[in-house]
Protein backbone atom coordinates (compact mmCIF):
# COMPACT_ATOMS: atom_id res chain seq x y z
CA UNK A 1 0.00 0.00 0.00
CA UNK A 2 1.18 3.52 -1.19
CA UNK A 3 1.11 6.62 1.67
CA UNK A 4 1.17 9.68 -0.44
CA UNK A 5 2.90 12.52 2.13
CA UNK A 6 1.24 15.69 1.77
CA UNK A 7 2.53 18.73 3.44
CA UNK A 8 2.05 22.80 3.87
CA UNK A 9 4.71 25.13 2.65
CA UNK A 10 4.40 28.96 3.26
CA UNK A 11 6.62 32.00 2.95
CA UNK A 12 7.74 33.92 6.07
CA UNK A 13 4.79 35.61 5.88
CA UNK A 14 4.87 37.32 8.97
CA UNK A 15 8.17 39.28 8.10
CA UNK A 16 5.57 41.14 5.45
CA UNK A 17 2.34 41.25 6.82
CA UNK A 18 3.41 41.57 10.42
CA UNK A 19 5.56 44.34 11.66
CA UNK A 20 8.64 43.51 13.13
CA UNK A 21 8.98 44.68 17.01
CA UNK A 22 12.24 43.31 18.45
CA UNK A 23 15.41 41.13 17.76
CA UNK A 24 17.87 39.49 20.08
CA UNK A 25 20.40 37.00 20.31
CA UNK A 26 20.31 34.13 22.71
CA UNK A 27 23.79 33.13 24.09
CA UNK A 28 24.94 30.39 25.87
CA UNK A 29 28.08 29.66 27.95
CA UNK A 30 29.28 32.99 25.74
CA UNK A 31 28.21 31.14 22.20
CA UNK A 32 25.67 32.45 19.96
CA UNK A 33 22.75 29.73 20.49
CA UNK A 34 19.61 31.91 18.19
CA UNK A 35 18.70 34.62 16.31
CA UNK A 36 14.91 35.43 17.59
CA UNK A 37 12.30 38.04 16.24
CA UNK A 38 9.27 39.16 17.43
CA UNK A 39 6.76 40.16 14.92
CA UNK A 40 3.46 42.16 15.77
CA UNK A 41 0.94 45.31 14.83
CA UNK A 42 1.50 46.00 18.53
CA UNK A 43 4.81 47.97 19.47
CA UNK A 44 4.24 47.57 23.48
CA UNK A 45 5.93 44.26 24.67
CA UNK A 46 3.26 43.85 27.47
CA UNK A 47 0.07 43.85 24.70
CA UNK A 48 2.34 40.91 23.52
CA UNK A 49 1.27 38.75 26.30
CA UNK A 50 -1.88 39.67 26.69
CA UNK A 51 -3.84 40.89 23.96
CA UNK A 52 -5.84 39.07 21.19
CA UNK A 53 -3.76 40.27 18.58
CA UNK A 54 -1.49 38.12 16.04
CA UNK A 55 1.76 37.47 17.13
CA UNK A 56 4.92 35.68 15.43
CA UNK A 57 8.07 34.53 16.41
CA UNK A 58 11.02 33.38 14.72
CA UNK A 59 14.35 32.05 14.88
CA UNK A 60 17.20 31.57 12.71
CA UNK A 61 19.61 29.04 14.30
CA UNK A 62 23.50 30.40 14.75
CA UNK A 63 24.68 27.31 16.59
CA UNK A 64 26.17 24.23 14.63
CA UNK A 65 23.31 22.50 15.92
CA UNK A 66 20.49 22.05 18.78
CA UNK A 67 19.44 18.50 19.37
CA UNK A 68 16.03 17.51 20.36
CA UNK A 69 17.23 17.21 24.12
CA UNK A 70 18.49 20.97 24.09
CA UNK A 71 15.63 22.00 22.28
CA UNK A 72 13.23 20.14 24.96
CA UNK A 73 15.20 21.80 28.12
CA UNK A 74 14.88 25.13 26.52
CA UNK A 75 11.90 25.27 26.77
CA UNK A 76 10.49 23.25 29.14
CA UNK A 77 12.74 24.82 31.56
CA UNK A 78 11.55 28.16 30.30
CA UNK A 79 7.69 27.50 30.50
CA UNK A 80 7.90 25.80 33.76
CA UNK A 81 9.32 28.84 35.44
CA UNK A 82 6.90 31.49 33.76
CA UNK A 83 3.81 29.99 34.30
CA UNK A 84 1.82 29.36 36.48
CA UNK A 85 1.07 25.54 38.05
CA UNK A 86 -2.80 25.90 36.78
CA UNK A 87 -1.32 27.53 33.11
CA UNK A 88 0.98 24.91 32.74
CA UNK A 89 -1.16 22.24 33.43
CA UNK A 90 -4.00 23.47 31.54
CA UNK A 91 -1.41 23.35 28.56
CA UNK A 92 0.39 20.58 29.10
CA UNK A 93 -0.68 18.65 26.08
CA UNK A 94 0.37 21.17 23.87
CA UNK A 95 3.18 21.81 25.89
CA UNK A 96 4.86 18.46 25.40
CA UNK A 97 4.08 18.39 21.51
CA UNK A 98 5.59 21.60 21.05
CA UNK A 99 8.63 20.47 23.00
CA UNK A 100 9.08 17.16 21.89
CA UNK A 101 8.22 17.94 18.07
CA UNK A 102 11.75 17.55 16.60
CA UNK A 103 13.03 14.92 15.48
CA UNK A 104 16.47 15.66 14.39
CA UNK A 105 18.41 18.28 15.26
CA UNK A 106 18.20 21.28 13.98
CA UNK A 107 21.34 22.76 12.10
CA UNK A 108 22.97 26.31 11.47
CA UNK A 109 20.58 28.54 9.31
CA UNK A 110 17.50 26.68 9.82
CA UNK A 111 14.65 28.71 10.79
CA UNK A 112 11.57 27.89 12.61
CA UNK A 113 8.45 30.14 12.28
CA UNK A 114 5.78 30.25 15.57
CA UNK A 115 2.74 32.06 13.98
CA UNK A 116 -1.40 32.42 14.85
CA UNK A 117 -1.39 35.29 12.13
CA UNK A 118 -4.42 33.15 10.36
CA UNK A 119 -5.88 32.10 13.31
CA UNK A 120 -4.43 28.91 15.34
CA UNK A 121 -1.21 28.20 15.76
CA UNK A 122 1.31 26.73 13.28
CA UNK A 123 4.60 25.90 13.41
CA UNK A 124 7.16 25.75 10.30
CA UNK A 125 10.67 24.43 10.33
CA UNK A 126 12.41 25.83 6.98
CA UNK A 127 9.33 26.80 5.37
CA UNK A 128 7.81 23.26 6.68
CA UNK A 129 4.23 23.05 8.74
CA UNK A 130 5.50 20.52 11.24
CA UNK A 131 2.69 21.33 14.49
CA UNK A 132 -0.73 22.74 14.38
CA UNK A 133 -2.52 23.90 17.80
CA UNK A 134 -5.51 25.23 17.17
CA UNK A 135 -5.59 27.51 20.35
CA UNK A 136 -3.72 30.50 19.06
CA UNK A 137 -2.80 31.65 22.39
CA UNK A 138 0.15 29.19 22.58
CA UNK A 139 2.07 32.05 20.63
CA UNK A 140 1.98 33.73 23.68
CA UNK A 141 2.92 31.27 26.12
CA UNK A 142 6.27 30.32 24.26
CA UNK A 143 7.02 34.59 24.25
CA UNK A 144 7.04 33.96 28.31
CA UNK A 145 9.79 31.94 27.51
CA UNK A 146 11.64 34.86 26.26
CA UNK A 147 10.57 38.02 27.90
CA UNK A 148 8.57 36.50 30.79
CA UNK A 149 10.00 37.40 34.65
CA UNK A 150 12.73 34.76 34.15
CA UNK A 151 13.57 34.91 30.97
CA UNK A 152 16.18 32.09 29.19
CA UNK A 153 18.81 35.03 29.31
CA UNK A 154 18.21 38.02 31.04
CA UNK A 155 20.91 39.82 28.10
CA UNK A 156 18.47 37.76 25.75
CA UNK A 157 15.37 39.17 26.86
CA UNK A 158 17.01 42.65 27.42
CA UNK A 159 17.94 42.80 23.61
CA UNK A 160 14.17 41.82 22.40
CA UNK A 161 12.61 44.63 24.99
CA UNK A 162 14.99 47.54 24.54
CA UNK A 163 17.27 47.28 21.53
CA UNK A 164 17.73 50.12 19.87
CA UNK A 165 16.61 50.85 16.32
CA UNK A 166 19.55 51.08 14.97
CA UNK A 167 20.91 48.13 16.22
CA UNK A 168 17.76 46.07 14.98
CA UNK A 169 18.51 47.60 12.16
CA UNK A 170 21.99 45.77 11.42
CA UNK A 171 20.65 42.67 13.19
CA UNK A 172 17.91 42.67 10.28
CA UNK A 173 20.59 42.99 7.55
CA UNK A 174 22.49 39.89 9.04
CA UNK A 175 19.47 38.00 9.61
CA UNK A 176 17.97 38.77 5.80
CA UNK A 177 21.76 37.82 4.65
CA UNK A 178 21.46 34.37 6.21
CA UNK A 179 20.02 31.47 4.12
CA UNK A 180 18.74 28.13 4.72
CA UNK A 181 20.97 25.26 3.43
CA UNK A 182 20.12 23.52 0.23
CA UNK A 183 18.21 19.92 1.55
CA UNK A 184 17.25 21.31 4.80
CA UNK A 185 13.63 21.69 4.05
CA UNK A 186 13.58 18.33 2.25
CA UNK A 187 15.12 16.74 5.54
CA UNK A 188 12.36 18.56 7.84
CA UNK A 189 9.50 17.03 5.13
CA UNK A 190 11.06 13.09 5.89
CA UNK A 191 10.01 13.83 9.32
CA UNK A 192 6.57 13.92 8.48
CA UNK A 193 6.91 10.71 6.23
CA UNK A 194 8.65 8.89 9.03
CA UNK A 195 5.70 9.57 11.16
CA UNK A 196 2.87 8.44 8.28
CA UNK A 197 5.29 5.52 7.44
CA UNK A 198 5.30 4.77 11.40
CA UNK A 199 1.09 4.51 11.24
CA UNK A 200 1.00 3.03 7.96
CA UNK A 201 3.03 0.25 8.34
CA UNK A 202 2.32 -0.43 12.42
CA UNK A 203 1.36 -3.84 12.72
CA UNK A 204 0.13 -5.77 15.95
CA UNK A 205 2.40 -8.36 17.74
CA UNK A 206 0.68 -11.15 19.49
CA UNK A 207 2.97 -13.19 21.36
CA UNK A 208 2.04 -17.01 22.14
CA UNK A 209 0.27 -18.23 24.62
CA UNK A 210 3.01 -20.03 26.90
CA UNK A 211 2.09 -23.76 27.08
CA UNK A 212 2.43 -24.96 30.65
CA UNK A 213 4.83 -27.93 31.25
CA UNK A 214 7.29 -28.03 28.19
CA UNK A 215 7.81 -27.51 24.45
CA UNK A 216 4.52 -26.95 22.09
CA UNK A 217 5.58 -29.83 19.60
CA UNK A 218 5.93 -32.51 22.79
CA UNK A 219 2.36 -31.37 24.34
CA UNK A 220 0.84 -32.16 20.10
CA UNK A 221 2.98 -35.34 19.37
CA UNK A 222 0.87 -36.42 23.15
CA UNK A 223 -2.37 -35.18 22.45
CA UNK A 224 -2.28 -37.17 19.41
CA UNK A 225 -0.89 -40.63 21.35
CA UNK A 226 -4.04 -40.35 23.63
CA UNK A 227 -6.62 -40.51 20.57
CA UNK A 228 -7.56 -44.34 20.11
CA UNK A 229 -7.41 -46.16 17.12
CA UNK A 230 -10.07 -47.13 15.84
CA UNK A 231 -10.69 -51.17 15.81
CA UNK A 232 -11.25 -53.43 12.82
CA UNK A 233 -15.41 -53.24 12.39
CA UNK A 234 -16.53 -56.93 13.00
CA UNK A 235 -18.50 -56.64 10.33
CA UNK A 236 -17.59 -55.64 6.98
CA UNK A 237 -19.81 -52.98 5.25
CA UNK A 238 -21.74 -53.67 2.09
CA UNK A 239 -19.79 -52.05 -0.94
CA UNK A 240 -23.06 -50.27 -1.69
CA UNK A 241 -23.45 -49.20 1.29
CA UNK A 242 -19.89 -47.79 1.44
CA UNK A 243 -20.60 -45.97 -1.40
CA UNK A 244 -23.83 -44.26 0.58
CA UNK A 245 -22.09 -43.39 3.61
CA UNK A 246 -19.38 -41.38 1.66
CA UNK A 247 -20.29 -37.78 2.25
CA UNK A 248 -18.96 -35.44 -0.40
CA UNK A 249 -21.55 -32.68 0.02
CA UNK A 250 -20.31 -32.16 3.80
CA UNK A 251 -16.72 -32.49 2.49
CA UNK A 252 -17.26 -29.96 -0.12
CA UNK A 253 -19.11 -27.25 2.25
CA UNK A 254 -16.36 -27.69 4.53
CA UNK A 255 -14.07 -27.20 2.00
CA UNK A 256 -15.53 -24.68 -0.21
CA UNK A 257 -13.48 -21.59 -0.74
CA UNK A 258 -13.98 -17.96 0.40
CA UNK A 259 -15.72 -15.55 -2.30
CA UNK A 260 -14.03 -12.60 -2.89
CA UNK A 261 -16.23 -10.37 -0.76
CA UNK A 262 -15.99 -12.65 2.21
CA UNK A 263 -12.11 -12.05 1.63
CA UNK A 264 -12.30 -8.78 1.56
CA UNK A 265 -14.00 -8.34 4.32
CA UNK A 266 -11.77 -10.41 6.14
CA UNK A 267 -8.85 -8.07 4.95
CA UNK A 268 -10.71 -4.54 5.60
CA UNK A 269 -11.58 -6.13 9.36
CA UNK A 270 -7.78 -6.98 10.18
CA UNK A 271 -6.98 -3.52 8.59
CA UNK A 272 -8.96 -2.04 10.76
CA UNK A 273 -8.64 -3.86 13.72
CA UNK A 274 -4.52 -3.08 13.46
CA UNK A 275 -5.15 0.54 12.81
CA UNK A 276 -6.83 0.30 16.25
CA UNK A 277 -4.14 -1.52 17.77
CA UNK A 278 -1.91 1.01 16.35
CA UNK A 279 -3.81 4.36 17.74
CA UNK A 280 -4.15 2.33 21.23
CA UNK A 281 0.02 1.90 21.00
CA UNK A 282 0.63 5.96 19.88
CA UNK A 283 -2.34 7.31 22.19
CA UNK A 284 -0.24 5.61 25.38
CA UNK A 285 3.00 6.44 24.05
CA UNK A 286 1.73 9.96 23.87
CA UNK A 287 0.20 9.92 27.56
CA UNK A 288 3.68 8.19 28.94
CA UNK A 289 5.57 11.15 27.35
CA UNK A 290 2.87 14.21 28.52
CA UNK A 291 3.12 12.14 32.21
CA UNK A 292 7.33 12.58 31.81
CA UNK A 293 6.89 15.95 30.87
CA UNK A 294 4.58 17.45 33.93
CA UNK A 295 7.13 15.04 36.14
CA UNK A 296 9.73 17.01 35.04
CA UNK A 297 8.24 20.04 35.47
CA UNK A 298 7.25 20.00 38.88
CA UNK A 299 10.61 18.52 40.01
CA UNK A 300 12.09 21.72 38.56
CA UNK A 301 9.71 24.02 39.98
CA UNK A 302 10.88 22.13 43.75
CA UNK A 303 14.46 22.66 42.47
CA UNK A 304 14.07 26.42 41.77
CA UNK A 305 12.62 26.74 45.44
CA UNK A 306 14.66 24.24 47.24
CA UNK A 307 17.64 26.41 45.55
CA UNK A 308 16.30 29.92 45.94
CA UNK A 309 15.44 29.31 49.67
CA UNK A 310 18.93 29.19 50.62
CA UNK A 311 19.98 32.65 48.86
CA UNK A 312 21.33 35.17 50.89
CA UNK A 313 21.28 38.71 49.52
CA UNK A 314 25.59 39.91 50.05
CA UNK A 315 25.39 42.99 51.93
CA UNK A 316 27.94 44.59 50.16
CA UNK A 317 25.64 44.49 46.98
CA UNK A 318 22.84 45.76 49.26
CA UNK A 319 24.92 49.05 49.90
CA UNK A 320 26.39 49.45 46.38
CA UNK A 321 22.20 48.54 45.45
CA UNK A 322 23.92 45.91 42.70
CA UNK A 323 21.08 43.78 40.69
CA UNK A 324 20.90 40.55 38.67
CA UNK A 325 20.60 37.30 37.90
CA UNK A 326 22.56 34.46 38.04
CA UNK A 327 22.17 30.89 36.15
CA UNK A 328 23.69 27.91 37.59
CA UNK A 329 23.37 24.58 35.97
CA UNK A 330 23.35 21.84 38.80
CA UNK A 331 24.23 17.68 37.77
CA UNK A 332 22.49 15.56 40.45
CA UNK A 333 21.89 11.85 40.20
CA UNK A 334 19.03 9.89 40.79
CA UNK A 335 18.96 10.42 44.38
CA UNK A 336 18.84 14.45 44.50
CA UNK A 337 23.08 13.95 44.99
CA UNK A 338 24.70 16.90 44.03
CA UNK A 339 27.76 15.84 41.30
CA UNK A 340 28.12 19.51 40.03
CA UNK A 341 27.11 23.11 40.46
CA UNK A 342 28.70 26.10 38.07
CA UNK A 343 27.61 29.08 37.00
CA UNK A 344 25.98 28.98 33.68
CA UNK A 345 25.21 32.42 33.30
CA UNK A 346 26.58 35.32 35.16
CA UNK A 347 24.89 38.76 36.63
CA UNK A 348 28.10 40.19 35.63
CA UNK A 349 28.65 40.85 39.20
CA UNK A 350 30.84 38.90 41.24
CA UNK A 351 29.14 38.97 44.43
CA UNK A 352 25.77 37.82 43.20
CA UNK A 353 27.49 34.76 40.95
CA UNK A 354 29.02 33.52 44.64
CA UNK A 355 25.94 34.48 46.62
CA UNK A 356 23.88 32.07 44.00
CA UNK A 357 26.54 29.27 43.23
CA UNK A 358 26.62 29.03 47.19
CA UNK A 359 22.98 28.95 47.85
CA UNK A 360 23.05 25.84 44.93
CA UNK A 361 25.57 24.27 46.97
CA UNK A 362 23.80 25.02 50.52
CA UNK A 363 20.22 23.42 48.99
CA UNK A 364 21.94 19.89 48.43
CA UNK A 365 20.65 17.30 48.53
CA UNK A 366 17.96 17.83 46.36
CA UNK A 367 14.50 15.18 46.39
CA UNK A 368 14.83 12.49 44.48
CA UNK A 369 14.20 12.31 40.68
CA UNK A 370 10.93 11.33 39.76
CA UNK A 371 11.07 7.53 38.12
CA UNK A 372 8.75 8.56 35.02
CA UNK A 373 12.53 10.00 34.16
CA UNK A 374 15.42 8.05 32.68
CA UNK A 375 18.73 7.98 33.02
CA UNK A 376 21.20 7.83 35.80
CA UNK A 377 22.77 12.14 36.13
CA UNK A 378 20.27 14.70 34.94
CA UNK A 379 20.76 19.13 34.64
CA UNK A 380 19.12 21.49 35.46
CA UNK A 381 19.76 25.50 34.55
CA UNK A 382 18.28 27.48 38.25
CA UNK A 383 18.23 31.13 37.87
CA UNK A 384 18.84 33.39 40.87
CA UNK A 385 17.38 36.68 40.45
CA UNK A 386 19.12 39.60 43.00
CA UNK A 387 16.30 42.41 43.07
CA UNK A 388 16.42 45.40 45.35
CA UNK A 389 12.97 46.56 46.54
CA UNK A 390 11.87 49.27 45.37
CA UNK A 391 9.74 51.95 47.67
Amino acid sequence: MRFLLFFLTFWLAPAQALELQAMGTYRRLHNDVYLAAVYSDLNDSQQWLSAEQPLALEIRVLAERISPRRFYRLWNEGLAINLSEAEMNARLEDISRFTNLLQDDLREGDRMLISNESGPCRVLINDVEVLLIEDGSFVRLLLAAWIGKFPQSPGFREDLLRMKAAERSELKASWDARQVRPGRAEAVAGWLKRDADHVAQAQPVTAARPVAGGNVTVVAQNVESNVPKLSQPAVKTPPEVTEQVSLPEVSERKKQPETASDLAARAAEKREKERALAAAEQARERAQLIARQQAEMQYYRALLRQANSQVQYPDQALRKRLEGTVRVSLQLNRFGELLLADTSESSAVSLLDRAALRAAKKAAPYPPVPELLQGENFEFDIPFRFVLARN
